[in-house]
């Protein structure tokens, strides 16, 4: 088992809990990190060498960094790209370093964009949380470094792109990728915010932080790395298990790394004997998850029920048009405390509004790319990009057919290719078009803004996009449906926990579907490609789970972040041929698989509301 140093990132895991300093430790060793991310993120450390250019790019390699990097230093006088320092079992990579004779300045980057006036991290910086880890991540580099050097002082100064910025060229960050982009081209994209007195007083403060976990609360930066080295070679059962807030956000909560067993850290912990150690209270959909477990109910078992609402039946005896999240946090409690809910609910609410539809129905499904960089003259830093578009749609005579369209070039933003190839889709503007969000319909009219009013205007382009935007009236006052807005407001199943993502209702749908189980029990031809996506119940790794059926080990893309990441990746050199064409294949099945799912979802309804009576809500109760 390869040997882990406690970087940065461990470093601020450590702040939150020192079990989840060790899980991920655990995570490092045992499981290879996706390049997406970390390639994309060192795109501004790159652009910020132009800056301060001829200067020294530090290895990859971490160990052959640290080296590196001790050479250079005994210099009077050198600028370090991605230079790694380390003292005992500690490192940190530093975007960028600059000497100057005995003066030198540790440069650390921050991805948002910085809207204030001021240029110093001020003395209020504690009491912003966001701030706070700004400098407490940069302090820690500090310390590292003062560790290794003792007779340097390093200043810091936190960049962070300028909200003001607009690029003066078209692809800067193709040209930044592969270095062809000049000085000139990001003179104002970053804004640089002294930290140096911040860092000093994180340093030298001993903090009763709220922050901190109580593990290292109320000891120097000294004492709290003390404390943390000695984490390293324990076991996670000689650790005392504390819940605090930061339980709320972690992963290791419900899932364990590596081999440190099945189900998660509250599971693994938590004394007492119940039902459902897996539900926990920060699941539970609405609010008063913090006030319970302050109280010390930390699962959902242990949260009771209202005294006026103890049973299904009263719920539904309310006769609300929509299911409230009210409804949905006790039908959750009603099933942890082993009470009897139907296995689906539907309000009637749902079948007027499917009944309002004309066919064709179109899926759409948009992938969008924020990046620091902006990748098109004129643009702003996380100025959003469609790349990708996936489009099933149930004709009139019933079949299901499917087009899609990747941006898979490596120069430029093509967003009117995007545009025409979303308007050669069959009848596109007329019937319904389901969408998962809103997102959708208003990229759409961003796009005929920026169509509509362009000097060389594009009369073609512009005037399909509103086609496709007006349509034919099909629900209310317009033809885009939001079906994550149906889901919330008028679709249960007792498989639903606090999740509406469209994962996961995919998933909790199938799980209680026999309709699903059986339409769908064969290969399906998936952006080219046979995929089997749900198989008989108890058969493969993950049964009910098309998203899973799709991943590649090494390729994985399982949520937008992750797909925006990926693509954005293949746009540079690091990625070469034949990755590249594997990632952009795994991007279109994700992408299809998001549509494929709206279609099996609103299926499954249909199929229960044209076997039910009108006119009231239909349940669906597991048989006795």
């Amino acid at each position: 088992m390869r040997s882990v140093r406690t970087s940065a990132y461990h470093f601020r895991q450590a702040s939150h809990c020192p079990l989840r300093y060790l899980y991920s430790l655990e995570e490092d060793r045992n499981q290879p990190r996706l390049p997406y991310k970390a390639e994309t993120r060192s795109m501004l450390r790159r652009a910020l060498s132009l800056l301060l250019p001829d200067g020294k790019e530090a290895a990859g390699h971490r160990e052959n960094a640290i080296n590196q990097t001790q050479q250079w230093l005994e210099q009077d006088r050198v600028t370090i790209y991605g230079g790694v320092v380390a003292w005992e079992d500690f490192r940190a990579r530093i975007p960028l370093i600059v000497k100057k004779g005995s003066t030198v300045t540790l440069y650390q980057i921050q991805g948002k964009v910085w809207k204030k006036q001021e240029t110093e991290l001020g003395d209020d910086f504690i009491r912003n949380r966001k701030r706070w880890s700004y400098a407490r991540e940069a302090a820690y580099k500090a310390w590292i470094f003062r560790k290794q050097f003792p007779g340097l002082d390093p200043d810091v100064k936190i960049c962070f792109p300028n909200s003001r910025f607009r690029s003066t060229i078209p692809q800067l960050y193709e040209k930044v990728a592969f270095g062809k982009a000049r000085r000139e081209d990001v003179e104002s994209l970053f804004v640089f915010v002294d930290a140096s007195r911040a860092v000093e007083k994180v340093l030298q403060e001993v903090p009763d932080h709220l922050y901190l976990h109580p593990y290292i609360r109320g000891l120097s930066m000294d004492a709290q790395i003390g404390r943390i080295s000695q984490l390293k070679g324990r076991r996670p059962d000689d650790i005392p298990f504390i819940i605090t807030e930061s339980c709320k956000s972690c992963s290791f909560r419900k899932k364990l790394p590596g081999s440190y067993g099945k189900g998660g850290c509250w599971e693994h912990h938590l004394d007492g004997d119940y039902r459902d150690p897996s539900s926990h209270v920060y699941d539970l959909i609405g609010q008063g998850n913090d006030r319970d477990s302050e109280n010390g109910r930390y699962l959902q078992e242990q949260v009771p029920l209202p005294n006026e609402v103890d049973r299904f039946e009263k719920v539904y005896d309310e006769k609300r048009p929509i299911i409230s999240i009210r409804d949905r946090r006790i039908l959750q409690l009603l099933v942890s405390h082993g009470e009897r809910v139907p296995v689906e609910w539907l309000k009637k609410g749902l079948r007027s509004c499917l009944e309002s539809i004309r066919r064709p129905v179109h899926f759409i499904d948009f992938e969008a790319a924020t990046c620091a960089l902006p990748m098109d003259f004129g643009d702003r830093p996380y100025q959003p990009v469609l790349f990708q578009f996936s489009c099933h749609t149930i004709r009139k005579d019933g079949r299901i057919v499917h087009h899609h369209w990747l941006d898979t070039t490596l120069k430029g933003v093509h967003q009117k290719e995007f545009v025409k190839k979303l308007l050669s889709v069959p009848d596109i503007d007329q019937g319904t078009v389901f969408q998962y969000s809103p997102f959708e319909k208003q990229s759409l009219n961003r796009l005929f803004r920026t169509y509509h009013g362009q000097e060389s205007y594009d009369k073609q382009v512009a005037d399909g996009l509103q086609r496709v935007l007006n349509g034919s009236s099909a629900f209310g006052s317009g033809r885009f449906v939001d079906m994550s807005r149906l889901v919330r407001d008028f679709y249960y199943n007792s498989a639903m926990r606090n999740g509406l993502s469209l994962k996961e209702v995919l998933k909790s749908t199938i799980s209680v579907s026999s309709f699903l189980k059986s339409a769908y029990n064969r290969p399906e031809n998936l952006a080219g490609e046979t995929v089997r996506l749900v198989r008989p119940d108890g058969a493969g790794e993950h049964p009910e789970d098309p998203y899973a059926s799709i991943q590649q080990e090494m390729r994985r893309i399982d949520d937008g972040s992750s797909a925006m990441h990926a693509w954005l990746y293949t746009k540079t050199p690091f990625c070469g041929k034949s990755e590249r064409e594997s990632i952009q294949q795994v991007l279109k099945k994700y992408c299809s698989m998001d549509t494929l799912a709206m279609v099996m979802i609103f299926r499954h309804w249909k199929n229960l509301i044209d076997n039910k009576e009108q006119n009231r809500d239909i349940t669906v109760w597991n048989k006795k």
